[in-house]
């Protein structure tokens, strides 16, 4: 019977002093340490065999053993407790002496590249109760928190480095229990999307040359909208020579980062996302709602211009949101954001549905191509608001909303009680922002 779960950090060292006792001489072995380092690479094996397929038990001892005896080598060890994530290390090592015994005792060539660290092993280690998984999902999933948003960050640290509920977490926080399961639901998809971009290939999404050009050219449709703007006149706006930009965009080259800030300034879009470093473009689901088998494109690796764009509003409406809350809750804002100013994306987002203005004004059915009159409409509407020139009519919102709001089918299919939820704390969270400016107001007056 397994003892005690040892911390990573205490594991690595006191299997470092059992080696080096050996190799002074020494007899006795760190039996708890050692046994937990097997039981931890019988799992790593275990992973891979979703990907490679089913193992005897010789071949998986076999592949524990080799493993181990690399191991042995104090120049291998070091390289394993030096690693930014000696997890991953360890996982590199299982990997290699996986495909070697497939290939050599089996006589099947194996791609390595099948065999890499699958994101599908984030959602295994996430959901394992087990306490040395638990320690091994916050190896893996620690590199990845800055995909997401701090708070979203807290909550995945409670959930998997302190192993809390979403009733405890949800008390904590001081949010909704639904409010915390589908965070961290987004969270895990974030986290997946992100490691598939630092293991450089997965599920079809292309060399990082590929990556760049397709977002490149979604962002250039969204930037050149209906006055046709070209491609030497993006590279003139962006300070960028045509030549280098033509290269950029036929694949030819992978563009330093400095070239893609200036792209990116240009193109209102995130640096990150543009350069291929982050996984999801700001406010778009991955995956269009009727793809049910996700077969793609993706959103996030191939979007049209208007979901560029929309990421675009969507991002200056959260800037100007927290902004706002900013002024008038100081450190608290983020609390407060968190609270009920969030809800303001939805109700804007509502407004850029084309598709429910047309209904609403008796036009019938509609595609969901037809957004870029609502999105062109949005954008120069709220200018004065996103550039901290004006604020928010939450009264002409409020009713635009609640008009578009019944002419929204996914609305309708929803319960009673889920509707009263979204629609009520729309308009409060509306309301609550009204008052922010009155304050803002009245504080200026004194």
């Amino acid at each position: 019977m397994a003892g005690p779960t040892i911390p990573w950090d205490g594991l690595l060292a006191r299997l470092a002093a059992d080696q080096a006792k050996a190799a002074e001489g020494g007899h006795g072995q760190d039996a708890p340490a050692w046994g937990q380092l097997y039981r931890f690479l019988h799992r790593a094996v275990g992973h891979f065999v979703k990907e490679l397929g089913p193992l005897d038990e010789e071949d998986e001892q076999d592949i524990v053993q080799t493993v181990v005896a690399k191991l042995q080598d104090p120049g291998v060890f070091a390289r394993v407790r030096g690693a930014d994530s000696p997890v991953r290390y360890l996982f590199s090592i299982v990997r290699k002496a996986m495909i070697d015994v497939l290939r050599h005792k089996r006589h099947v060539p194996y791609d390595d590249e099948k065999a890499s660290v699958d994101t599908d092993m984030i959602v295994s280690v996430w959901d394992d109760e087990n306490a040395e998984t638990a320690e091994l999902a916050w190896q893996l999933l620690e590199p990845l928190l800055p995909c997401l948003s701090h708070k979203d960050q807290q909550l995945v640290t409670a959930q998997v480095r302190e192993r809390l509920s979403l009733e405890q977490i949800a008390s904590r926080y001081k949010m909704p229990k639904g409010a915390v399961s589908t965070r961290l639901y987004r969270a895990r998809r974030r986290m997946r999307a992100a490691a598939a971009i630092r293991e450089g290939s997965t599920k079809g999404r292309g060399s990082a040359k590929t990556r760049v050009v397709d977002r490149i050219n979604a962002a250039w449709r969204a930037w050149r909208g209906e006055q046709g703007r070209s491609w030497t006149k993006l590279a003139q706006a962006a300070g960028i020579p045509g030549p280098t930009l033509s290269r950029i965009r036929r694949g030819k080259t992978v563009p330093r980062r400095a070239t893609i800030k200036k792209l990116s300034k240009t193109l209102r879009v995130s640096a990150d996302w543009l350069a291929g470093d982050r996984a999801d473009l700001p406010h778009v689901p991955e995956w269009h709602y009727s793809d049910a088998l996700r077969t793609g494109p993706s959103n996030w690796e191939q979007p049209s211009a208007q979901h560029v764009r929309w990421s675009y509003l969507m991002q200056e409406t959260e800037t100007a949101v927290r902004r706002d809350l900013k002024a008038r809750y100081g450190p608290d804002a983020d609390r407060e954001y968190e609270a009920w100013g969030h809800r303001i994306i939805g109700v804007i987002s509502h407004l850029c549905e084309f598709g429910l203005w047309r209904v609403a004004a008796g036009a019938g059915a509609y595609s969901a191509k037809d957004n870029a009159p609502a999105l062109d409409w949005i954008e120069q509407l709220f200018e004065p608001w996103f550039s901290d020139r004006g604020h928010l009519g939450t009264e002409l919102v409020r009713a635009i909303f609640t008009a578009l709001l019944t002419h929204d089918a996914g609305f309708e299919f929803m319960s009673e009680a889920n509707q009263a939820e979204m629609r009520d704390g729309a308009l409060e969270a509306l309301g609550r922002l009204q008052q922010t400016y009155y304050d803002r107001l009245a504080a200026d007056e004194d």
